[in-house]
């Protein structure tokens, strides 16, 4: 069961009774999530262009240290997460299923810290010839965890290949965005994990689990090169801030 476009709303309904600044900058997507659903695309799909819902987690330790990760294909460190899969039953269970597979962490090591986003972020991900997607946006809801340890040594489940999926013709997504709400697009670098630049990825070379020295995390994913835990000044600006918002409410972090 996917999750549907009236789940994002009301996920993003809370978000914005939290940052009514945002109300703006998001409005459109809202404005596709409450749609009648015979006229608006899945908006957590993949394929739904001209952007679609990811979903990404920024896992804290008790020391009030992020996780980062490397990823091979952007040579970037960012926090772990990716699109929605049709077997999640909520965006934040989306955000922790790519934390399991991105790092080994399972759900029993984690607490979420808020119910809803902490951010929710627009940006842009380059074309890949390798995928068949052409240019398109990501819209991350960004979910705020705690871990309960700094050297985390978990054994990953099997991972069997994932079978593929038919391909389809993209599906439109009615009024998102308009340019007003879209931010510009960067003319060269991209800080997207799946994207190297503006015209193609290259496929990703498959690699076995690797335990990363520095944080003892268990790799289990292709995509990452690496994992180390960072001061939250190492997140993007304005999560950043709202990261640093919500651990400064905590006693463990005071």
């Amino acid at each position: 069961m996917s999750i549907t476009n009236e789940a994002v709303a009301r996920t993003l309904r809370a978000y914005l009774a939290l940052h009514p600044e945002d109300g703006v900058r998001l409005g459109p997507l809202l404005a596709a999530a409450e749609a009648p659903a015979a006229g608006s695309a899945r908006l957590t799909w993949r394929r739904t262009m001209p952007g679609h819902v990811t979903c990404s987690v920024v896992a804290v330790n008790p020391r009030g240290r992020v996780l980062l990760i490397h990823h091979r294909a952007a040579d970037l460190w960012l926090q772990p997460g990716g699109h929605v899969e049709d077997t999640d039953l909520s965006l934040l269970g989306a955000a922790i299923r790519e934390l399991a597979e991105e790092t080994g962490i399972g759900r029993r090591r984690v607490t979420p810290l808020l119910d809803v986003p902490v951010d929710v972020d627009i940006h842009w991900v380059g074309a890949s010839a390798a995928r068949q997607e052409p240019e398109h946006l990501h819209y991350d809801f960004r979910f705020l965890v705690a871990v309960d340890g700094t050297r985390i040594r978990p054994t990953p489940p099997p991972s069997p290949p994932r079978p593929a999926s038919p391909r389809r013709s993209p599906a439109p997504m009615a009024s998102v965005p308009p340019e007003a709400s879209v931010p510009p697009r960067p003319p060269a670098e991209r800080d997207d994990p799946e994207s190297t630049g503006p015209l193609t990825t290259p496929p990703l070379t498959t690699h076995p689990p690797t335990t990363c020295p520095d944080t003892g995390l268990l790799l289990a994913a292709d995509e990452v090169a690496g994992a180390r835990w960072g001061d939250v000044s190492a997140l993007a600006e304005r999560l950043a801030e709202r990261v640093s918002a919500v651990l400064a409410t905590l006693p463990a972090h005071r």
